[in-house]
């Protein structure tokens, strides 16, 4: 009964213990070097629609008129002296804002590993077996 509590709690911490992510913060923590910096580029576009606007405003005293016209918005108004009304036309022209962002990042560099820096380590330790086998053949 206890050797299955103790199995079932080392399973357990074996489990929690070792995920991916904390083995990669402390392998990473250990070799910074395996960090390198790199920017992402992202691209936000903002698209405004056309919008136009008319109306009529009836004054009794007028004495300044600001008219705004640029590439983008067109402001006309229309006195009639007779009525005594101003017509007014607001035109926004539909535009495209484009807004470049560059995030830095830090990745991991990820290193292909060959043939012999995989199994040489069991290659090593094999050779090293049978020449102990090759040595004590007369005692087996």
């Amino acid at each position: 009964m206890a050797k299955k509590s103790i199995i079932k709690i080392f399973l357990i911490l074996l489990i929690v213990g070792c995920t991916p992510q904390k083995r990669l913060n402390r392998i990473v923590k250990n070799n910074p070097h395996l960090l390198v910096k790199d920017t992402i580029h992202v691209v936000d576009t903002i698209v405004i629609d056309n919008y136009s606007f008319d109306t009529i405003t009836s004054i009794e005293f007028h004495d300044t008129v600001i008219i705004e016209n640029n590439e983008k918005i067109i402001a006309r108004y229309y006195y009639d002296t007779i009525k005594k009304e101003i017509h007014h036309y607001i035109e926004c022209k539909s535009d495209t804002i484009v807004k470049n962002r560059f995030i830095p990042i830090e990745k991991v560099i990820i290193q292909e590993q060959t043939l012999w820096q995989k199994y040489g380590s069991l290659v090593i330790i094999a050779l090293i077996f049978l020449i102990i086998l090759r040595v004590f053949k007369k005692y087996f």
